[in-house]
């Protein structure tokens, strides 16, 4: 078991020695991201790294590079689309050359959505599928991490640059394809709530996934990711919260005091964050048409669901190492694990359901 400070490690396998005896003797190594000779040592004797430290705009890179040196695959459960697409933009051809896979986003964010696009594909024809929209749903108590509040803020003060960036990118897998769907709040009557465009990483993953299989998703896929609101009142609510919070972060002075507001090393319980229930419908609708509903739901959203998805994709993806030769570059959960993370997930509590496949008839009156 490694991390960057022993200490901890010993108290980790403390608490593991009492639900297994054999694992006293479990061997412990330090990895700091701000030594690459401890990185080294620790990934020359793996397979695959999964790394849960962020925000991964700051120490993200390193681990990367470290893999990317000891050829083992890497994993992660970041929600920054910044730091997506710097992994698209300098490491995927690397990482293609040495055989080693990249994958982001492995947790809550964006395996609903990945995973709940591709579901949603799979309901229509190969190639057919012209755009997909998904609208997350959250009940129950929610709370956050010091660590997710702070990349939060982060993110939100970089947004400017990283759309710059984006524009000049050199890299045809980090360029957005197609039309972006509708950025504006609409009214959605399967779901009989409100959609509002929700700024996360889900539709950068998602389009990527497509961009890496056109021949599954189509060559002119689109995905939008929604938030559920149940009211107009909400939507106002919620566009106000997201100016408010814009403002601060770029502003330098409340920024500070912004990252202030959690202190370290603190967040929900796990107790509490099972309470917490996710139910997100996609949409798709291709030529001919047709049209899918499928569901993806499950409870634990957020800690709890990302510790099990994240476990699962690692798993999955050792399997896939034992029957197939890799084939490296940065990849999603979609395009990495694909079809044989489905029944792992579902093991654990996760539910993919259609709703209902149709064809749409429309008729036309005669002047």
């Amino acid at each position: 078991m490694a991390g960057r400070n022993l200490s901890k490690l010993t108290s980790v396998r403390s608490k593991l020695e009492a639900l297994d005896a054999s694992l006293r003797t479990l061997p412990l190594i330090e990895a700091n991201v701000e030594d690459e000779g401890s990185m080294d040592r620790a990934f020359c004797q793996t397979t695959v790294v999964l790394n849960c430290v962020g925000p991964y705009c700051f120490t993200g890179e390193a681990v990367v590079q470290a893999c990317l040196r000891n050829a083992c695959h890497y994993l992660d459960i970041t929600a920054e689309p910044a730091f997506v697409h710097t992994l698209i933009d300098k490491y995927h051809d690397e990482a293609e050359s040495k055989s080693v896979k990249i994958v982001p986003c492995c947790g809550f964010d964006c395996i609903p959505a990945d995973l709940g696009a591709l579901f949603a594909v799979k309901q229509m024809p190969e190639g057919e599928t012209e755009t997909v929209s998904g609208i997350v749903h959250v009940s129950g108590p929610v709370a956050i991490s010091n660590g997710t509040w702070t990349t939060l803020v982060h993110s939100v003060s970089n947004i400017f640059n990283f759309r710059k960036k984006r524009r000049t990118s050199g890299h045809t897998g980090a360029k957005k394809s197609g039309r972006p769907l509708s950025m504006l709040p609409h009214w959605e009557p399967l779901v009989k709530a409100w959609a509002a465009p929700l700024p996360s990483a889900d539709h950068h993953i998602v389009r990527r996934s497509a961009q890496l299989n056109p021949s599954r998703y189509g060559s002119n896929f689109q995905y939008g990711h929604y938030v559920h609101l149940s009211s107009v009142f909400h939507v106002i609510g919620y566009y106000w919260v997201l100016t408010l919070l814009t403002i601060g972060c770029l502003i330098g002075p409340i920024r500070r005091l912004l990252l202030k507001w959690k202190q370290p090393n603190t967040g929900p319980d796990p107790e509490t964050s099972k309470k917490c229930r996710f139910d997100m419908t996609l949409i798709s609708k291709g030529t001919q048409n047709r049209r899918a509903v499928v569901s993806v739901s499950g409870s634990g959203c957020g800690y709890v669901s990302t510790a099990m998805m994240m476990g699962e994709c690692a798993l999955c993806l050792l399997d896939d190492l034992k029957q197939h030769p890799s084939h490296g570059g940065v990849f999603t959960t979609a395009t990495a694990m694909g079809d044989a993370l489905f029944p792992r997930l579902e093991k654990e509590g996760v539910r993919f359901d259609v709703a209902g496949v149709q064809t749409i008839l429309l008729w036309s009156k005669k002047k």
